[in-house]
């Protein structure tokens, strides 16, 4: 499949019309990927509309902060990606993340890679639970120690929801997604 293409939209509804399924989509909204969506945010106002449709107050918004990954899942579509030098640092995802509050956004999602990869990661979820109050969740791949789960509960200050992925018992998990990550 042409992941992270312009033509995956196209793609994904043929096969899904090919196997008989009717495929429904949700309203456009948008991700926070690369430094050029920052000036997306910043075009963005309580009445813009997109695609003609009328743009409310922001709700959730997915935060891909990072490439890095310390798995080899086959299923990935992120798996031939490396690191980008030039990810978004702390000031501009602090400020993308100040933008959609700005916006109505009370909801946070952590994605990427793993995004507990990024030496700024506690200081970016504290920004949004501390500073704004909002909700994050976060999807994760690296062992958390203890210390770790501390640090990221103190600074989640009970808005905080971590996700993992299990593929089934064990055995199966740790062939999709590498050893240890049961």
């Amino acid at each position: 499949s042409p992941m992270s293409t312009a033509s995956l939209l196209t793609y994904t509804l043929r096969a899904a019309q090919a196997r008989g399924l009717q495929a429904v989509q949700l309203p456009l909204w948008m991700d926070v990927d690369e430094p050029a969506d920052l000036a997306v945010l910043d075009r963005l106002d309580g009445n813009a509309p997109l695609r003609g449709e009328p743009f409310a107050d922001l709700r959730e918004i997915y935060l891909h902060v990072t490439h890095r990954c310390g798995r080899d899942c086959r299923h990935c579509y992120n798996k031939d990606a490396a690191w980008d030098h030039s990810e978004l640092t702390t000031t501009e995802w602090k400020h993308a993340i100040d933008q959609c509050v700005a916006l109505g956004a009370s909801s946070f999602v952590f994605i990427g890679g793993d995004p507990l990869l990024r030496d700024d990661f506690v200081e970016l979820l504290d920004h949004i639970t501390g500073t704004h109050q909002a909700q994050a969740r976060f999807f994760f791949n690296s062992y958390v120690d203890e210390a770790t789960a501390a640090e990221l509960s103190r600074a989640g200050r009970g808005l905080l929801r971590p996700l993992a992925s299990i593929d089934g018992p064990r055995a199966i998990n740790d062939e999709l997604r590498g050893r240890g990550s049961y």
